[in-house]
């Protein structure tokens, strides 16, 4: 009986291997891939791996108990796994809700726990269909593969890089057998986009916004390391002021912190904790422009504006051209509403520049904002289905053909109409029905058969040497998919979900009793007993496994991927493979107007005249720029083969008060 058990725990599903460790990456690697919310950590302890996994899990909770912005554990999904014999572990989260993740912040305190319990460690994030490896955490990851994996599909997994620069330095704190002797730390590179953001110390940036209405000086003090022991961290700090002349005439100047990103160029500013009105507070977020001669960017709660139209370029002559162009994924990032809490502007300004640098998603993500506000201002529900339209049209995004037909089911902003909302439901249905059909298409179906065979090798392998170990003869049988379905499609355009559900057919798990037992006294002689009862419960036993392996449902994900002329990735885990599913049939289009998004109608237009203007008004009383190009508001779409940077910028408005408030 002891020996079934062991032949149950060596293979029972989902993950047929005897180290827990690599059976929860591998089942990780498998079924989240496809998630934009998912981190794992992997690590080989310095000493008891079950107090190291209580310490790491007590960090990774350390900055939010509640679970809001950081990793809290995945609802129906194991949170981790440990191996004794090599001292590894595991442990999945989800890292957020749907924004941008605050990686710096969390990962100094996971530094720092990883440091004091791990020899070795590494963190990997889920992006674009597959986890990615932290740049600090490559070099990590080899030492672990030889520790922890031996024998798994991971050994030979090539894992993409999620970025650099997140308050890390896991090489020097996390390398195994370190010498005790101490070291003279090295001075810390600096990149031409940190000598970019460095020079903006003592410098005024100058310039305009509202329509001309508002004349601005952003005067920088000082830029500098958040924490001088974190050489790493993604932001330097800012201090400075802001002095701004209305119409009116009545200039006013107000103290500002906040932080310059040292991979975007991103600046946030506002006000310090003790200068803010919670009932009138200023936000100004700022970017570099097109040509990379200035900065644009919005202002809010100057004088109670909002205006989308800064405009400034530096008084000393210095240029962002170091920093990277804004992309439409990044805008889209830079979108999380929590950036910004108290701002009615922030997420709306930023999904603007989103869509306007290319980014599909950003137009259905303008039409659900504009649709949520509508409850308060029902003239933005005419905003929503501007939006929406545009989505459904041009990006063929069953999202928001499904939101048209619930706005013109409830006439919200047009028009109520029956038969219209029926064609656009029905329109977003057949999109759904189009994916369905490609994940159901015989070359997918083929595609998880051979998935599935390769699983039985697999399971044939530990079979046999299970039965070498245990004398237990156990057959998986064979995978019979029963139904594959889609999931999460929000076009046929874009990657979607095929969910493949079966059972196991044929499945069995033997034990061959002998009819009778040798047994051998004190005196040396050997007896033979009846072994019926043995031979019963064997047998019971068996068939109690057997019938818990056939009832136990077979279900994964795997991920189709568009690669353009009805090609498709299929894409399981660390599988995938390319292929030819032919024409999909594209549906028609519900006829309207092609009318334009507000975005695209009231794009800003080139005012490099009115910024030499601005610039020669304020050098006439100061000194005069050392011949600087004025930039202009180019609002083209970004290549869409540009790398999109990995952006951590804090919450603007509580952050940056909270820290200054504390020096």
């Amino acid at each position: 009986m002891k020996r079934l058990l062991l032949a149950v725990t060596l293979l029972f599903p989902p993950a047929l291997q005897a180290d827990p460790v690599s059976a929860l990456a591998e089942k990780a690697i498998s079924e989240l891939s496809s998630r934009s919310d998912i981190v794992m950590v992997i690590f080989e302890a310095k000493d008891d791996v079950n107090s190291v996994l209580v310490n790491l899990k007590t960090a990774m909770r350390t900055l939010d108990p509640g679970g809001v912005m950081n990793p809290y554990w995945i609802v129906g999904f194991p949170a981790e796994a440990i191996n004794a014999k090599t001292s590894c572990g595991v442990i999945t989260g989800q890292w957020y809700a749907g924004g941008i993740p605050h990686r710096g912040p969390w990962e100094r305190i996971m530094s720092r726990a990883l440091q004091q319990n791990a020899r070795a460690a590494a963190l990997l994030y889920t992006q674009n269909g597959e986890f990615r490896l932290t740049e600090e955490s490559r070099a990590q990851m080899a030492k672990l593969k030889n520790t922890c994996f031996t024998g798994s599909k991971i050994l030979g997994a090539n894992f993409s890089t999620l970025g650099s620069g997140i308050g890390q330095n896991h090489p020097q704190t996390l390398s195994s057998r370190q010498s005790s002797a101490p070291t003279q730390s090295k001075p810390v590179q600096l990149t031409p986009r940190d000598l970019t953001a460095k020079q903006l110390a003592g410098d005024t940036l100058v310039g305009h916004a509202c329509n001309r209405k508002l004349e601005m000086e952003v005067n920088i003090a000082e830029v500098f390391l958040n924490n001088p022991n974190q050489p790493m961290d993604p932001l330097f700090a800012i201090r400075g002021s802001v002095k701004a002349t209305p119409p009116s005439k009545q200039t006013s100047v107000t103290p500002l912190v906040g932080a310059i990103s040292r991979s975007s160029g991103v600046l946030n500013l506002s006000p310090p904790y003790a200068a803010s009105n919670p009932t009138n507070h200023l936000l100004i977020s700022l970017f570099r422009d097109q040509e990379g001669q200035g900065w644009e960017g919005m202002i809010e709660g100057m004088g109670g504006g909002e205006c989308d139209d800064v405009r400034l370029i530096s008084k000393n002559g210095n240029n962002p051209v170091a920093f990277p162009p804004m992309t439409g994924d990044l805008a889209l990032k830079l979108s999380d509403p929590r950036m910004a809490p108290n701002s009615a502007m922030y997420r709306l300004y930023w999904l603007k520049i989103a869509e306007a640098r290319g980014n599909i998603d950003a137009t259905y993500y303008l039409g659900d904002e504009y649709e949520r506000r509508g409850k308060a201002s029902p003239q933005n529900y005419a905003r929503a289905h501007q939006y929406y339209q545009a989505a459904a049209q041009k990006n063929d995004d069953a999202r928001a053909q499904s939101a048209l037909g619930r706005m013109y089911e409830e006439g919200l902003g047009t028009q109520a109409n029956t038969k219209t909302a029926e064609k656009w439901k029905g329109l977003a249905k057949t999109t759904e029905e189009a994916a369905a059909k490609a994940c159901a298409s015989p070359k997918v179906r083929d595609a998880v058969e051979r998935h599935t065979r390769r699983e039985k090798r697999s399971a044939n392998n530990m079979g046999l040497l299970t039965q070498a170990i245990t004398g237990i003869n156990v057959d998986l049988g064979e995978i019979a998919i029963r139904k594959i379905t889609a999931k999460d499609v929000i076009s046929i355009n874009k990657p979607f979900l095929c969910k493949i559900e079966g059972e196991r057919v044929n499945a069995s798990v033997e034990k061959q009793e002998p009819n009778f037992v040798a047994a051998t006294d004190q005196y040396g002689r050997t007896y033979y007993y009846d072994n019926t009862i043995g031979q019963v419960t064997s047998a019971l036993a068996s068939g109690i496994v057997t019938n818990m392996i056939k009832a136990m449902p077979y279900s994964y994900t795997a991920r189709l991927k568009p690669m353009g002329n009805g090609r498709y990735t299929f894409e399981h885990g660390v599988d995938s493979e390319l292929l030819d599913l032919g024409y999909i049939e594209k549906r028609p289009v519900v006829k309207e107007s092609q009318a334009k998004t507000p975005t695209q109608v009231n794009k800003p237009e080139n005012k490099k005249e009115d910024l030499a203007r601005a610039a020669e008004k304020f050098n006439n009383s100061t000194q005069e720029p050392s011949g600087s190009q004025v930039p202009g508001s180019s609002q083209k779409p970004a290549d869409q083969n540009q790398e999109v940077i990995a952006e951590e910028i804090p919450n603007i408005e509580g952050w940056a008060r909270d820290f200054f408030k504390k020096q």
